[in-house]
C-alpha cells in the first residue's frame, strides 16, 4: 500500500510519515516489513524487495491484527517476527481511524 522514504546512517530510524488506507474490511490485517540498505554488503536474496534497492536486507515484520487497532487505534511498539535469530527488535506505529484522533 505505501513504501516509507529511505533514512540513511541510523541504526533506529524514525518515520514522521503518514498515509491513509481508504479502501479495507474490519477484518483486514496490515503488515510492515522493514528494510535496512547496507552499502557494503551483498542483498539478502530471500528476502530481496522487488529489487527496489540492489542492497537492500529484510529485517524483520509486524502483523497488525484488527483487534489491535479496529476499536481506539494504536499507539505503542510491537515487536518484529523474523528479525533474526537471537534479536528483538521493535516497531512503533500509531493508528487512527477515520474521525478520530490518534490514541
Amino acid at each position: 500500500i505505501y513504501t516509507t522514504q529511505v533514512i540513511q546512517t541510523s541504526t533506529q530510524p524514525e518515520w514522521a510519515e503518514e498515509f491513509e488506507v481508504k479502501e479495507y474490511t474490519e477484518d483486514d490485517e496490515f503488515e510492515f516489513k522493514v528494510y535496512s540498505i547496507d552499502l557494503l554488503k551483498e542483498a539478502d536474496t530471500k528476502y530481496n524487495w522487488i529489487g527496489r534497492f540492489r542492497n537492500s536486507s529484510y529485517r524483520g515484520k509486524v502483523l497488525l491484527r484488527p483487534h489491535h487497532y479496529a476499536a481506539w487505534g494504536f499507539n505503542g511498539e510491537m515487536v518484529m517476527d523474523e528479525a533474526g535469530e537471537n534479536r528483538q527488535a521493535y516497531l512503533g506505529l500509531r493508528i487512527k481511524m477515520a474521525g478520530q484522533e490518534y490514541p
